[in-house]
């Protein structure tokens, strides 16, 4: 009996050891990777906290990426890329670019939103403390898990009438360069003014209503899907 408990404890810390050793510190994340859980998708967004008043979404396969500018919690601009075309449209910050204002941005999920919702359970993901809501929005049930210590979330998931739709965690990021190198390749793209497209019909893109075409099903809130 000594030694079965000897053995046990011995397994017990060893387990809690591998716990810790596989946990990524809340201070060492940058970002986090979603996954859509919606059927016949495989679509990821990569959002990493770049700076206190930029964040960049990496959406793919789309090959579209997104870069917040926070101007006030309202107040956003934001820039979007494509990666096919090395095309950039630049939005003038305005509170009608983000429903949610920042923290959504910044959470994916608004505070607004979780403000809506009933707290469900409190839970555990690897070494976090999990928060979950549930309640409905635009007449459909949304749960929505988020990971404490980070402001992001485990998951986000809305009955519709399609079935289950949402995001799931993938991973969590801790590159301190991905951001940097990525913005960097941004910046050979040529860029335009939303503002201006029309004085630019000579760009394929644009004539071709490409652009138009993409945001009638790549708007900010098809992106996130709650």
């Amino acid at each position: 009996m000594k030694l079965f408990l000897t053995t046990f404890a011995l397994s017990a810390v060893m387990s809690l050891s591998a716990q810790a050793a596989d946990c990524v510190d809340a201070e060492a994340v940058t970002g986090i990777t979603l996954t859509s859980i919606t059927s016949g998708k495989q679509d990821t967004i990569t959002i990493w906290h770049d700076t206190d008043s930029r964040v960049i979404y990496d959406m793919q396969p789309q090959g579209l990426t997104r870069v917040y500018l926070k101007y006030s919690e309202e107040a956003i601009a934001y820039e979007e890329y494509f990666s096919a075309e090395r095309i950039g449209v630049e939005h003038e910050p305005s509170p009608t670019n983000v429903p949610g204002g920042w923290s959504e941005v910044t959470s994916f999920v608004s505070t607004e939103t979780l403000e809506t919702l009933e707290l469900s359970e409190k839970g555990s993901h690897d070494c976090y403390s999990t928060t979950t809501y549930k309640g409905t929005q635009d007449g459909q049930a949304l749960t929505v898990t988020m990971i404490d210590e980070l402001s992001l979330p485990l998951s986000v998931t809305r009955m519709s009438s399609a079935g289950l739709v949402g995001w799931k965690l993938l991973r969590l990021e801790t590159s301190e360069t991905m951001s940097a190198e990525l913005l960097q390749t941004l910046e050979t793209y040529k860029t335009y003014d939303f503002a201006d497209l029309g004085d630019h019909e000579d760009e394929v893109f644009f004539r071709s209503s490409g652009y138009l075409n993409y945001k009638l099903g790549h708007g900010h809130s098809d992106e996130h899907g709650h």
